[in-house]
């Protein structure tokens, strides 16, 4: 027999069986079958205390055990995905409660339908291949599926599942992915919906990636440019753009994530110019988008307009000019080119409005060429025409720039001089009527001024008492100056 090692638990035990025994030894020799009964009964004892310690490891382990599978029951059942075990003609045998919540029965109880019975009729057909591929032993399989859920509820889930016992069984996990489906549908959508508007787009619209090199332009952009799609996606911006002004400027700005309109003009297939608007900026992706407008036609309208303006501005100044030469003829005598007798009563009046308001001095000289008529009737109006103009400049080299010198009508003048009395429009007469003396003729004339008490009226007043003067001059004989006197 194989001796067996005794734990120190039941050490007293034995230790004190074997007293018992040495005091029975003391008492008597026991016989040798007593002593081998009393050996075999140790071991006995010794055995049934190994297998109850033994019992209780087992009985902990078990324990240990359930609780393990108590925590997996835990994992299985609260997964956020669904776990099916399916017989090998798709009977659902098994799930747990995220499995039966997504085909929308109650969890704990069999649900005793097939697979199939929860997909939707669209994805019968989808559904029934997977199966038979994952039967044929194919391995893991997954497809994604659309489920009818409480019978009425379409829901997208993904299942992935494999096979075991040759067949016979099928653990399968779904997951529900509507929402993804959705964002992916809702996003094809937006996709759809952007390339139609950019495909209906008027302007053209380019996507070059950061190298320039063009991935992407409508149809407006091919059209503009006369390039197919292939051969416009063969191509980068640099090869159909040509320089404009600040280039470097505009990619920086756009590498900064401005937003830059510019015009410049593009080079299309059969290499003509076209004035074009780019509205361009830079993705986060590091692409650029650029929207191209042609603005050929209001590049033609701005400079037809510009010309036009030219054109225009010629005729204003040319008009200016008449209206200048109209109001200049208005104002002159165009024989002797000084003042005329409209312009000069413009001028007299405001000189005299401003002399009696400040009670300032104003005064008047008229007079004209004596014997003017035996120089028309001997040499001709032409000459007598003549001798007006020259006795004109002379009287105007005479006077100061504030005086008016005018052509009262015939052979007469008219003379306005602010800030002058009649005194002071004598010495202007005497020069004015001696700068004629080369001429071979002579003058008459009359001086006036304006009266502040009694006040005139007008200044109508003080021409009718020069030209009084003026009559005056011609009854002394001529040649002279007359200064207007109340006594006249």
């Amino acid at each position: 027999m194989k001796k067996t090692k005794i734990s120190s638990d039941i050490e007293p035990n034995w230790q004190g069986g074997q007293k018992m025994i040495k005091g029975k030894k003391k008492e008597s020799n026991p016989r040798p079958a007593e002593v081998e009964t009393l050996v075999i009964i140790d071991e006995l004892k010794e055995r049934q205390f190994q297998l109850e310690k033994q019992n209780e490891g087992l009985i902990r382990s078990r324990a240990e055990v359930q609780a393990v599978l108590g925590q997996y029951s835990d994992l299985y059942d609260f997964a956020p995905v669904g776990y099916f075990t399916l017989s090998s003609d798709g009977l659902i045998r098994q799930a747990n409660q995220a499995g039966a919540y997504l085909l929308g029965v109650e969890c704990g109880e069999p649900i005793k339908q097939g697979f199939g019975a929860f997909v939707s009729e669209k994805s019968i057909p989808v559904f029934n291949s997977f199966f038979e591929r994952l039967l044929s032993g194919e391995g893991k399989k997954d497809c994604e599926l659309e489920f009818m859920r409480n019978g009425h509820e379409l829901i997208w889930a993904r299942i992935e599942a494999t096979c075991f016992e040759g067949g016979d069984e099928t653990r399968a996990m779904l997951t529900d992915v509507t929402e993804r489906k959705q964002a992916v549908d809702a996003l094809r959508k937006s996709e759809e919906q952007y390339r139609t508007l950019v495909e209906l787009a008027s302007d053209g619209i380019f996507l070059a990636g950061s190298d320039g090199q063009y991935v992407e332009v409508n149809s407006a952009g091919c059209q503009l440019l006369g390039y197919t799609r292939a051969e416009l996606l063969q191509l980068t911006m640099c090869e159909i753009m040509t320089p404009f002004p600040k280039r470097d400027n505009v990619l920086k700005e756009l590498k900064e994530g401005n937003t830059l309109l510019v015009e410049c003009d593009l080079i299309c297939k059969d290499g003509h110019l076209v004035s074009v608007e780019i509205s361009s900026r830079q993705l986060p992706d590091g692409r650029f988008m650029g929207i191209v407008r042609d603005i050929s036609g209001r590049k033609h309208a701005e400079e037809v307009l510009r010309h036009a303006n030219k054109a225009l501005e010629v005729a204003h100044l040319k008009l200016q000019h008449s209206l200048e030469y109209e109001h200049h003829l208005a104002r002159t005598d165009s024989l002797t080119g000084i003042s005329n007798r409209h312009h000069f009563f413009e001028l007299a009046s405001r000189a005299f409005s401003s002399a009696a308001r400040y009670q300032r001095p104003l005064a008047i000289i008229m007079f004209d060429a004596d014997h003017l008529k035996e120089v028309n009737d001997t040499f001709g109006h032409a000459a007598g025409d003549k001798m007006l103009v020259q006795i004109a400049k002379a009287a105007e080299a005479e006077m100061r720039n504030v005086d008016v010198l005018a052509r009262y009508g015939g052979d007469e003048f008219i003379v306005l001089l602010p800030e002058t009395s009649a005194k002071q429009a004598h010495f202007i007469a005497e020069r004015i009527r001696e700068s004629v003396s080369p001429l071979a003729i002579t003058l008459s004339m009359g001086i006036a001024e304006i009266l502040h008490k009694p006040v005139d009226e007008n200044v109508e007043r003080i021409i009718r008492r020069a030209d009084k003067a003026l009559y005056a001059a011609k009854a002394k004989g001529r040649n002279c100056i007359v200064t207007y006197s109340p006594d006249f």
